[in-house]
């Protein structure tokens, strides 16, 4: 058992494990359904969120010229996960994202968009993309994808729900410690610590790892920082200054010499992680 104090927020970043299912309507105006997955409903139910990621292709498309819908549709307002980076999301082979079109014009815009995004080809292998006029499945690089693998993914984010849900409802055996610790964004507990929101952003203030592979791990450099998962229920864009999820700027990029970011007025925490490499570089752990 070893106990750390540390610095815990990584800033905005992206999730992983979402389902997206996008489709057309070519007999009439041309728009695009995704799906909403939240692997945390156990714990926040009824809610409609995409992963950070997932919403920046929404943007990009939009952009593109195409008008989204996410599904359900309905009154509630669209929230997204923030995590850690976002080559993380598509190199994990668990993490697939699932695209029906009925245009080659739509995968060529995905493809582009990944292109950008990463150095190496093979970490969008993940986006899988049904072409309704033929129902020929393929990635983003059209190699052919088989129904099995779809329902396959289909499958594992139920399994991924339901581990969530086992983990995090897991109560903390330590007073004062009430949030666990999970290695990597893993549902797997590792540890528990105590937060406290300051002016700089949210702070470990105390914790304990109790795995003892990890506490090695942390002990040797191996994992060096500290991570958050959570909501963003409301945030707003500086460019524009409207919901971040209603338009098309993305944090990050610059807009006619003005660096894009996001101001998060409300969210929920799920989760802290320990990762080998954190967003946010002042976010280092300090055993003691």
């Amino acid at each position: 058992m070893g106990e750390f104090a540390g610095i815990g927020k990584d800033g905005i970043a992206p999730y992983y494990n979402i389902y997206l299912y996008v489709s057309c309507n070519i007999m009439s105006t041309l728009y695009i359904e995704i799906d909403s997955f939240n692997p945390y409903d156990s714990l926040y139910i009824n809610r409609k969120v995409v992963n950070r990621d997932v919403l920046i292709l929404i943007k990009t498309l939009r952009a593109g010229g195409y008008d989204v819908v996410v599904k359900p549709k309905d009154s509630r307002r669209l929230e997204y996960l923030f995590k850690n980076g976002v080559t993380s999301f598509l190199a994990d082979p668990a993490n697939q994202v699932i695209i029906t079109i009925p245009l080659g014009i739509i995968s060529g815009l995905i493809t582009n968009w990944i292109q950008k995004q990463f150095d190496k080809k093979k970490e969008s292998n993940n986006i899988i993309i049904i072409d309704q006029s033929t129902n020929i499945i393929t990635n983003s690089f059209n190699k052919t994808i088989t129904k099995g693998q779809v329902e396959d993914t289909k499958k594992k984010r139920k399994i991924i729900a339901n581990n969530y849900k086992k983990c995090l409802k897991t109560k903390s055996p330590f007073l004062g410690l009430p949030f666990p610790i999970l290695l990597d964004h893993k549902p797997i507990i590792i540890g528990w610590c105590s937060l406290e929101e300051t002016d700089i952003g949210l702070e470990i203030q105390k914790g304990i790892i109790t795995n003892k592979n990890a506490y090695r791990k942390i002990k040797a450099g191996v994992y060096k920082g500290g991570s958050v998962t959570g909501i963003a229920k409301i945030s707003t864009c500086n460019i524009c200054n409207a919901d971040y999820t209603s338009c098309n700027h993305i944090a990050g990029k610059k807009y006619k010499g003005k660096s894009c970011h996001i101001s998060i007025i409300d969210a929920d925490l799920i989760e802290v992680s320990v990762v080998k490499e954190p967003v946010n570089t002042k976010a280092i752990l300090k055993l003691i």
